[in-house]
């Protein structure tokens, strides 16, 4: 069985970067984790590389060089090895989680990240992939890959920016393909992204000085913020850059001398996974310059050296192209005026309310209200102290909160375009006016209404505990880091709806400091009840995979009973042509494909990536060995007419063609 496959290799991977782990760091169970994640990436990517440079990217090569590093590993540890493996630093560690877990706040959180989690894999598992990004570009590139057995530059002029992108993320997708049954499970990817990421904050918050239990409640609100759970079961890979981005945090703040290798290390995955992680260059370098003075330079140096193997794909990309990007992505463009507007519409983005559509916004209400009568029940039963009217008026009010977003959105959106107009720029006053700030999706929503405060309060409070000197002036770099972030981002990408999900790393950085408020109790019960409720929205509501489930407004159609050939649809049109695809043309058939960027070329692979696409250059005449052929509506690409005959044709343009004769085109 496939799946068997990719269990054992995982567990392969798992048991080298664990022993290794083991050897450099020992202090705690969360330093043993992270460590064991970067580790384990790293080895992931060294062995594709290198078994692509020879096409051998396939389940037996790949299984036997992940069990000969895993052999060597353990003969090289076999010594240091024992079956304390757990530190008793680490056994205090999971003692104190235990205890934190025993208060009712972080345990109604924990109980919801944890069914979020289940959720999540359960969607990526049972669900086909449907987000525009990963059928465009992440899967169809994975999939490239995975039939020439190399990672490379694939020609497609359907979608170029697949040439030129970081290859990290994708690495992943095709470690999954290769050794599991088709794309069942290149989710769980960002899913184990996404548990990292949320134990990396916790790791965060303690090593800045809070206790373990306001370490947990920053790790768990962190962990039910919309794009951030929308993510957790797609094969998009903004996730995968805040694991490596906050791994490398966590190690720039370790005293270890063995920690700056995995700063380093962390920084070069990141670097290879998107073009937006050398954003945090400098935030990583404020770091490791504010720590203690030992192993400062050290640090620095991992640093530069993480980014300067990180950046390999950069210099593929001049040798094949002649230029590092390839003219992917496009740079912000403008003078003063256009990075103050995009600055300005992104602050703007943070007033988000995904999923809280229609009248299901006024769940945040009911959820404060319902927090409130647990509160009585449980004073009136003896279990705690009767809550006030003062406290439980505070309650209702914070966390009926939400409900102002929506008019300050407006507000916000018309005092945005009125400066502009004023100032006689209409071109950046419509900027993305129409933005509906209640959709869900995994490319679209922010941060939910805790983004806000993540955005906004943090930092004030942060600056005020570091001037009592309770914590140090790196937990007040962390709470900035959402605004730093604001600013890179305007100077150097062009605005899209979408660019909320370039700032899961400093909202993670953020998040590690949220647990100063953990002294207001009521404040801490209302923010979980807006935080429960968001995870439930996000989740029930995603625009692009809902459950199906009714709230206070009707339900979309469910995705758990939508057909590959619907929910991959990207584009109107093209579900006829992918269900023909899935009932008439047989497994392991070779398709020759004609489209144009404005296709998703990756459904062509079929439900089980069992058949071989070859994709049509411009001018191709014939391809040996080809038997069918399908052509966009919007392409002019066609193969040599006397070979082929006309055997489908849709209202919507695209044309099936079989084989007739195979003369000499």
């Amino acid at each position: 069985m496939a799946w068997l496959a990719l269990l054992v290799g995982t567990s392969l991977l798992a048991l080298t970067a664990l022993v290794l782990a083991h050897a450099m760091s020992r202090g705690s169970a969360t330093g043993l984790l992270i460590a064991a994640y970067v580790i384990g990436w790293t080895e992931l990517v060294c062995v594709t590389l290198a078994l692509s440079a020879v096409h051998a990217v396939t389940r037996g090569a790949l299984l036997a060089t992940l069990g000969c590093a895993a052999g060597v590993a353990l003969f090289a540890r076999r010594r240091s090895l024992s079956a304390d493996a757990v530190s008793s630093s680490s056994q205090t560690q999971l003692a104190a989680l235990r205890r934190a877990l025993g208060d009712r706040i972080l345990l109604s959180l924990a109980t919801a990240v944890a069914a979020g989690v289940a959720y999540a894999v359960a969607l990526t598992v049972v669900t086909p992939q449907n987000d525009d990004d990963v059928i465009f570009d992440h899967l169809l590139r994975a999939a490239l890959w995975r039939q020439s057995h190399a990672v490379g530059h694939p020609f497609c002029a359907c979608a170029p920016y697949i040439q030129t992108y970081p290859p990290h993320g994708e690495i992943g997708s095709l470690f999954a393909m290769v050794l599991g049954p088709g794309d069942r499970f290149v989710g769980l990817v960002q899913t184990v992204a996404y548990l990292v990421t949320t134990v990396g904050v916790v790791g965060l918050a303690r090593r800045i000085g809070l206790s373990p239990r306001e370490a947990v409640f920053g790790g768990l609100v962190f962990a039910t913020l919309p794009i951030v759970v929308l993510q957790a079961s797609t094969a998009q890979n903004d996730l995968l850059v805040a694991s490596f981005l906050v791994a490398a945090v966590f190690f720039l703040l370790d005293a270890s001398p063995k920690a700056p290798w995995l700063a380093g290390a962390a920084t070069a995955l990141a670097v290879g996974t998107k073009v937006t992680a050398p954003l945090a260059l400098p935030l990583l370098s404020a770091i490791a310059i504010m720590i203690a003075a030992t192993h400062r330079m050290q640090r620095l140096l991992a640093l530069v050296g993480g980014t300067a193997l990180g950046a390999y794909w950069y210099v593929s990309n001049a040798l094949h192209y002649g230029a590092w990007n390839f003219g992917f992505p496009e740079g912000a463009a403008g003078g003063p005026a256009d990075v103050a507007a995009r600055w300005l519409r992104l602050g703007i983005e943070f007033i988000d309310l995904a999923g809280a559509r229609g009248r299901d916004i006024w769940l945040y209400p009911l959820a404060a209200v319902l927090i409130a009568v647990i509160l009585v029940a449980s004073s009136a039963a003896g279990r705690t102290r009767r809550p006030s009217v003062a406290l439980s008026a505070a309650l209702l009010l914070v966390g009926s909160s939400p409900l102002l977003l929506r008019p300050l959105a407006r507000a916000s959106v018309h005092a945005y375009a009125s400066l502009w107009l004023r100032l006689d720029r209409p071109d950046l006053a419509n900027l993305d006016t129409g933005r509906d700030i209640t959709y869900a999706a995994s490319n679209f929503s922010w941060y939910g209404p805790l983004g806000l405060l993540l955005l906004l309060a943090l930092p004030f409070l942060a600056v005020g505990v570091v001037r009592r000197r309770r914590i140090g002036t790196t937990a007040a770099l962390m709470a900035i880091a959402p605004l730093y972030w604001l600013i890179a981002v305007s100077l150097t990408v062009k605005y899209q709806e979408w660019d909320g999900r370039f700032f899961m790393f400093p909202m993670a950085l953020a998040a590690s400091t949220l647990g100063l408020l953990w002294r207001f109790r009521t404040l801490t019960l209302a923010l979980t009840g807006i935080a429960v409720t968001a995870l439930a929205l996000v989740l029930v509501n995603d625009g692009k995979r809902p459950a199906g489930l009714p709230l206070l407004e009707p339900a979309d159609a469910s995705i758990w009973s939508t057909p590959r050939w619907v929910a991959q649809a990207r584009r109107p049109g093209a579900r006829d042509i992918i269900r023909y695809l899935d009932q008439r043309v047989p497994n392991r058939a070779a398709v020759a494909l004609g489209v144009t960027p404005h296709d998703a070329a990756y459904p062509f692979f079929g439900r089980s990536l069992s058949h071989r696409v070859v994709l049509l250059p411009p001018g191709t005449r014939d391809v040996p060995r080809v038997n069918w052929e399908f052509v966009g509506p919007d392409s002019a690409n066609a193969l040599c007419g006397r070979n082929w005959r006309l055997v489908a044709s849709f209202n919507s343009g695209w044309r099936v063609y079989m084989r007739a004769a195979r003369t000499r085109c």
